[in-house]
């Protein structure tokens, strides 16, 4: 059996118990760890900071009415882990419980934001550890269990560009090609030349740029009275997270000095892009001599050229396929989190797709995510291990 369905858009909400294994010992002391506290909540603990491991992160495949508090956690009744909360050979067999063939997996939700109180509280070496033990643990451990069906994205350090082009490196080294971008390579919420060491490293890796939503924080390089791009977002009024990430790429050339690269927002929805684009464009045209702004492209063209994104439930998206570009669009099922469809996944698929060609659904839902990632979409599955 080939791919039939791909979910573009999945977490891996693992216990932190299950990636310790892979690291050194002498860090083990310092990293985040998983903690109960005496109301019941279930945290993330790292030196003196804690997060709660929230309702919307563990409750996938609850009704409505438990999407509550008491409903949240990492265990079952019974001691065993829940849905998406396991290792790598229970995500493969929920995805076949879904009827979902294959998966791309970010981090944690929370994960990346939360490592960083590492680096402020002064212990970058255990935070280089922590985010090395993660990507190795992901792809030799977890992906491992049926790598046709799970396709890990490393977290990438925020230390710098040499840090972040060294462990690119590294995980393209050891299988693992998709990169999760959180801030700019710099490390910081702003563009920086500095970056362009790591573009280059990322073409002549074949590494995925697959942030989830935005990187950056979506931070604003100019004032919004010097960047069109920004004044488009804030006239459109429904900006989707990536705009200003986009913008940020697109006003300083990054996408001119490397017209290969692409990026593949998840989780971003898309009924908003086509009258984003046409904003955009029409602000641009309106304003670039008075702002002194030259682009060789339309706005538009740089999206449609180096963008792809995920949707989750958004019938508007698929509405306005033409007008978005049919090759830009993918869907996932968000498991393990409560804005997902696991394990309704290919019911709400057919509500999706009812009037869709089937040819249009198999581009999305496999000939797209396919293309971005390397896959064969033509090549028969291993067994559900």
């Amino acid at each position: 059996m080939a791919y039939k369905v791909i979910s573009a858009d999945g977490h891996v909400e693992a216990h932190p118990n299950l990636w310790h294994q892979r690291i050194p010992a002498k860090y083990l002391d310092r990293v985040p760890r998983y903690r109960k506290e005496p109301n019941g909540r279930e945290v993330w603990v790292v030196g003196s900071h804690t997060t709660t491991i929230g309702v919307e992160t563990t409750t996938s495949g609850l009704p409505y009415d438990k999407l509550t508090v008491e409903h949240t956690g990492y265990y079952t009744k019974d001691g065993g882990f829940r849905p998406g909360l396991g290792d790598g050979t229970q995500r493969a067999r929920e995805l076949a419980h879904d009827g979902v063939d294959c998966e791309v997996l970010y981090p944690p939700v929370f994960g990346p934001n939360f490592l960083k109180h590492m680096l402020t509280d002064g212990d970058k070496d255990a935070y280089m550890a922590v985010v090395q033990g993660y990507n190795t643990w992901l792809q030799k451990d977890y992906v491992a269990a049926a790598p046709d069906r799970l396709i890990g994205t490393a977290i990438l350090p925020e230390t710098g560009v040499d840090d972040a082009v060294a462990e690119m490196k590294r995980c393209v080294e050891m299988g693992l090609t998709s990169m999760c971008l959180n801030s700019f390579p710099n490390g910081g919420d702003d563009p920086s030349p500095d970056d362009d060491k790591f573009w280059a490293a990322s073409l002549d890796l074949n590494a995925k740029m697959t942030p989830h939503q935005n990187f950056g924080r979506g931070q604003q390089t100019t004032s919004p009275n010097k960047n069109p791009f920004f004044d488009m977002g804030s006239r459109s009024r429904i900006i989707g997270r990536p705009t200003k990430t986009i913008g940020n790429l697109i006003s300083t050339g990054v996408l001119d000095r490397f017209p290969k690269l692409k990026f593949y927002f998840a989780e971003a929805d898309m009924g908003w892009i086509p009258f984003h684009l046409a904003s955009s464009d029409d602000w641009f045209l309106r304003f670039y001599h008075e702002r002194n702004t030259r682009l060789p492209r339309l706005p538009s063209q740089y999206w449609r050229d180096h963008m792809r994104f995920c949707f989750l439930y958004d019938p508007a998206a698929l509405q306005q396929r033409y007008n978005i570009g049919l090759d830009l669009i993918m869907w996932g099922s968000d498991l393990p989190h409560s804005t997902g469809s696991w394990p309704h996944s290919r019911e709400v698929l057919d509500v999706l797709f009812r009037d869709i060609p089937e040819e249009e659904k198999h581009q999305i839902l496999v000939t797209n995510v396919c293309e971005y990632f390397d896959l064969d979409p033509e090549k028969e599955l291993t067994p559900v291990p």
